[in-house]
């Protein structure tokens, strides 16, 4: 998930972050998250090789995020810092996503506490 967005980053910077670009990278990343959630399993806890956990509740918070950090991004469109923008809220949305979905408390504490960082970013502006 990591490597998908930073590559998909890249993609802001080379294309001046439009709609498309974005697009492609929200939906990606939804798309990459429901391959990698088997939501046909009959458990209520699904553990990856890796740290995340896909239980019912992030896996709902987790397509929720999806929504609204487009929808966030839809509504600041027309700013003349778009891409600043974009790479905040691509940012928000990874520091959020390994909120979502992590198993450690160590995890869990330094990306809620990185996910503040865009978010004073965003006030400030």
């Amino acid at each position: 998930m990591l490597v998908l967005i930073r590559i998909l980053s890249i993609f802001i910077v080379i294309f001046s972050s439009n709609l498309f670009i974005f697009s492609l990278i929200m939906f990606s990343c939804l798309f990459y998250y429901m391959i990698n959630v088997n939501i046909f399993y009959t458990s209520s806890l699904m553990v990856d090789l890796s740290f995340f956990v896909y239980d019912e509740i992030s896996i709902f918070i987790t397509i929720l995020l999806f929504f609204v950090i487009f929808i966030s991004y839809l509504g600041g469109f027309f700013t003349d810092r778009i891409k600043t923008l974009s790479f905040t809220l691509i940012f928000l949305f990874l520091c959020c996503y390994f909120v979502f979905n992590t198993l450690h408390l160590f995890h869990l504490y330094f990306f809620y506490e990185a996910s503040l960082i865009p978010i004073l970013y965003i006030i400030i502006k």
